[in-house]
This record gives C-alpha cells, sequence and structure tokens, in this order.
C-alpha cells in the first residue's frame, strides 16, 4: 500500500510538472527571496500557533477515515507521505500551477485566494474550522510565494506543519 501511495503522488506531481512546462508555468522551483516573505513567515507562524491553541483546547473528534488511513502506515511511512510528499504534490498544485495561471489571467489577489479555497475543498473530512484554517493558511502562503519568487519556502512551511500536527496526535491538518 506505501509503495503504491509513493508511485502515485510521484505520478501526479511528474504529470503537474510536465504540464506547467508545457504551459510555460512559473513553478518557483528556485531559491527564495527572504526579504519580503518575513512578515507573511511571521504571520503563518502566529497563525498556526493561534490554530494549534485552539485545536488543543477544543479538540475535534478524530477523523475515522483519516485515523484508518493513518493507522496502516508506520510513523516512518506518515512522515514521508504526510510531510514530504504530500505537501509537495499540494504546493506545486496550489501555490505552483494553479498559483502561476491565476496570476497571469486575474492578479494576485486572485491567484492568492483561488488555490486557497480550492486547497481547503480538499481537506473536507474536516470540520468547518478546520477547513477554514486551511483557507487562511493557504491565503498566508500564497502570499509567501508571491514575496519569496519560491515554492520551496511554502512547502517547508506546509511540511513543518504537517509533522507539528503528526506528532501531536492532531487528525487535523
Amino acid at each position: 500500500m506505501f509503495a503504491a501511495e509513493v508511485i502515485r503522488t510521484g505520478v501526479l506531481i511528474a504529470l503537474i510538472v510536465i504540464c506547467a512546462l508545457c504551459f510555460k508555468l512559473d513553478l518557483g522551483l528556485r531559491a527564495p527571496k527572504w526579504r519580503g516573505a518575513w512578515p507573511w513567515i511571521a504571520a503563518l507562524l502566529t497563525w498556526d500557533g493561534l490554530v494549534f491553541t485552539v485545536d488543543t483546547l477544543h479538540p475535534t473528534e478524530i477523523d475515522e477515515d483519516m485515523l484508518q488511513w493513518m493507522k496502516q502506515y508506520t510513523t516512518l511511512q506518515l512522515v514521508i507521505l504526510a510531510v514530504l510528499l504530500g505537501p509537495l504534490l499540494e504546493e506545486l498544485f496550489c501555490r505552483s500551477v494553479l498559483f502561476s495561471s491565476l496570476l497571469h489571467t486575474w492578479g494576485i489577489k486572485v491567484a492568492v485566494i483561488g488555490p486557497s479555497v480550492f486547497w481547503a475543498v480538499l481537506h473536507t473530512t474536516y470540520d468547518a474550522w478546520a477547513m477554514f484554517s486551511i483557507a487562511v493558511a493557504g491565503v498566508l502562503l500564497g502570499l509567501i510565494r508571491w514575496k519569496s519568487g519560491s515554492v520551496y519556502l511554502p512547502w517547508a512551511l506546509h511540511a513543518a506543519w504537517n509533522l507539528v500536527v503528526l506528532l501531536s496526535g492532531s487528525s487535523e491538518p
């Protein structure tokens, strides 16, 4: 099962990159410019801290499907899937392909908000609070992508958040 997940994710990542190259989209695969990104990184870390605090004070039930999915893997496999590959796939699609496509057509507001809403919808197994917190985090990740010019920072921050969630034993993103 683990190998199938890795292969499926790898194929999806390859398809995203190939499509982006065919349409000459800027995937943001470059070293980040840190200067303009710092305020948004601080905002994201503050938001994540608030979300973690709210989730700690008012825990929600663990989604049964997510729990079953997690139980079939070792901790190392979960780190590979949920901390490395999952965020890479989501960030390449949301903050690379969608962001780049929307930026040139509709401008920065739509390029940041559109992928954030899409990203939240990908997580419909969670409750309304979690989806809202994901959408807000998506806006901040989009601003980090825009200000840094790179998808590497959003990917790293997304991966770090998933690691915190995994280590805390929470089922929410």
